[in-house]
């Protein structure tokens, strides 16, 4: 009896350390229960980043396309008549000039296409992933409520509203990520 490791000199068991089966599975359930929470959490922060990435782009490129139009549509002297629709609008300078906002809603692509008074043609890519793109003409001249009514005729506009909304899918589906932009500018010329 002696020779055995696990009985003591007075003859009393010794008692083995480890884990039993019970302590065991209790740990091994916690760990998963740990381990899912972790990887939850980094899913739920990596998109998050990525939402605010999409946003800061969709923002940056959206104030780009509204600073080149107003500038346009201020420094214009008139619309041409043959071309405005509310996703096409052409515009001509005093110098002879004109360039024109066209939104392809099968490509979801917003151009800019500019004509010198030479002839040369350039084409500016504006906007990506634009779902919803629209221009409104009013006359310039408010109603006694202050509204500035709308008209259909392009020789009539003083003012036009252009606004769209742009978005971006995170890993496949569009989730909370869309910028909206709207704005009026006048014809000064």
């Amino acid at each position: 009896m002696l020779n055995n490791p696990l009985i003591l000199s007075s003859g009393k068991l010794k008692s083995l350390k480890g884990f039993t089966l019970m302590e065991m599975l209790i740990a091994c359930a916690l760990s998963v229960i740990v381990v899912g929470s972790l990887m939850a959490t980094s899913v739920f922060v990596l998109r998050s980043f990525k939402a605010m990435g999409n946003y800061t782009d969709l923002d940056r490129t959206s104030r780009f396309a509204l600073d080149l139009m107003s500038r346009d549509i201020r420094n214009a002297a008139g619309m041409s008549m043959a071309t405005y629709k509310t996703n096409n609008i052409t515009l001509t300078n005093s110098d002879g000039s004109s360039f024109s906002y066209q939104w392809d809603p099968t490509t979801t692509q917003l151009k800019r296409y500019y004509t010198n008074s030479s002839g040369a043609k350039s084409v500016t890519m504006m906007l990506t992933n634009c779902d919803i793109r629209a221009f409104y003409l009013y006359y310039g001249v408010p109603d006694g409520n202050g509204n500035v009514p709308a008209t259909n005729n392009p020789s009539q506009a003083k003012l036009i509203n252009v606004a769209w909304r742009c978005s971006r899918k995170i890993y496949g589906n569009k989730i909370n990520t869309e910028s909206v932009q709207t704005a009026q500018t006048t014809i000064r010329n």
